[in-house]
């Protein structure tokens, strides 16, 4: 099969829209959906076992960011893939018959193959991309997996609308065990047509791809001795919070807010609430995608340091928004507190996905262009150890959440932007140097690259 980098990235980024689909819809109703069990099955599920569930995915995703690396150096990127996206439909075929020791194991499950999957979609973006095009690449990942939160509104209606008799309660969204298991019905096909995507992606070579100066590890040792050298690197760990912050943010849209809205009685009359606040958000990702494509064609590393200033501001108004229109206690149980400010309605919540969506967009871009550059010869480790940081700030912060109210959520958050706008203009104003002296920035390379130092 004849393939240009850019069709391989499109097809790729079909493959990855599918199995974020799957993804985005489950973080949105996980929390509530178990806390649905709970109530109606007092001991085969607890009440916050939603939350520790996906703390127990994001220890297991940080633990083997350690090892999963070192599977590049005997597969091809796309068979990688395809190892994390089997152990994700592993844990979605689980809840056809859901135990509380079942759920905690294939969380353990698909913890890890959130890792492998990151390693081999990561991987083969930088297989197909040279330093000159990878911001348009992953602007044309971005761009299609836009769509993913967008069908996840569909999902969520199609199946709410099938089951609204037995789904709504009368003061807050519950769900019933016929419809929970349709949606994971849904997330398994989802996962199996991306396979099946990933599984006839044929090999390309491109000269000076970014992926050919990496340096491999043949042995695990060598490849966990390697990840835990990088994980205290100087360069990785001024970017920490940074990493930390980018997580934080999205356990903030991805599962914290819907939750609320799921929990917030005023919001009862809205069925659909959630669907609406996915569609808004992929709106809103979809503008930064499309601009940043378009941006970057003319201005040079825009999707670095201008797109992360602008992308900083947004996120500011979104947690003054939060404490103004957000009930304190939503995020824990399910209430019928006022908000502080502006009472929660369908328009504002709108409002406060659409920036959640341009801001999501914009972190993602600036983290996968900053890594690629940060340490050219060991981007594989940089990545792992990004992950190994934003899984350990996610898997802390869920352990934690049914003891967080949102107020406290929003406070941590504006520490850590302002924390994560010094670190990020620092490290890429070093990297621009860094590029600049060696005339890195554009040119095909004969050899890998060194470290900075």
């Amino acid at each position: 099969m004849i393939s240009s980098p850019s069709s391989s990235a499109i097809r790729s980024s079909i493959g990855n829209l599918f199995f974020q689909t799957a993804c985005s819809t489950q973080d949105f109703i996980l929390v509530a959906a178990i806390h649905s069990i709970s109530m109606r099955h007092p001991g085969r599920m607890e009440m916050h076992d939603g939350y520790y569930g996906l703390a127990v995915i994001n220890v297991l995703s940080m633990v083997s960011t350690l090892f999963s690396p070192i599977l590049s150096n005997f597969l091809r990127s796309k068979w990688i893939s395809i190892i994390g996206l089997l152990c994700a439909a592993i844990y979605f075929i689980t809840f056809e018959f859901l135990e509380r020791w079942i759920f905690f194991v294939a969380c353990g499950v698909f913890g890890i193959g959130l890792a492998i999957y990151n390693v081999g979609f990561e991987g083969f973006l930088l297989e197909i991309s040279t330093l000159k095009s990878l911001d348009r690449n992953h602007s044309i990942t971005g761009t299609i997996n836009c769509l993913s939160i967008f069908l996840s509104g569909i999902i969520y209606i199609i199946i709410t609308v099938l089951y609204n008799e037995e789904g709504v309660d009368t003061e807050y969204r519950s769900y019933s065990d016929l419809e929970i298991r349709h949606f994971y019905e849904i997330f398994t096909i989802l996962c199996l047509i991306s396979i099946s995507i990933f599984s006839l992606q044929p090999k390309i070579e491109i000269a000076g791809n970014v992926a050919s100066f990496d340096v491999p590890h043949k042995t695990c040792q060598g490849q966990i001795a390697a990840m835990l050298k990088m994980i205290i690197e100087k360069e990785i760990l001024v970017l920490v919070p940074f990493f930390l912050y980018i997580s934080l943010f999205n356990t903030l849209w991805v599962t914290v807010i819907p939750t609320t809205l799921h929990y917030t009685d005023s919001l009862s009359e809205y069925i659909y609430i959630t669907a609406y606040f996915s569609m808004s958000f992929a709106i809103g990702s979809f503008t930064t995608s499309f601009l940043t494509l378009k941006l970057s064609e003319r201005f040079d590393d825009y999707a670095v340091r201008p797109l992360m200033v602008f992308s900083a501001v947004v996120q500011f108004i979104i947690y003054v928004l939060i404490i103004l229109m957000i009930p304190k206690d939503s995020s824990i149980r399910p209430t019928d507190e006022p908000s502080l400010l502006i009472q929660p309605s369908l328009l504002p919540l709108l409002i406060l996905a659409f920036l959640f969506g341009i801001s999501d967009a914009a972190n993602n871009t600036t983290r996968t262009i900053l890594c690629a550059r940060l340490i050219p010869d060991r981007k594989h480790q940089v990545f792992g150890a990004a992950s190994f940081y934003s899984s350990l700030a996610a898997s802390s912060v869920f352990f934690a959440s049914p003891h967080l109210s949102i107020y406290v959520y929003a406070g941590v958050l504006l520490l850590f932007l302002f924390l994560s706008i010094a670190s990020f203009l620092y490290s890429s104003r070093k990297v621009k140097r860094y590029e600049k002296n060696v005339d890195l920035a554009f040119p095909v390379l004969e050899g890998p690259p060194k470290a900075i130092v």
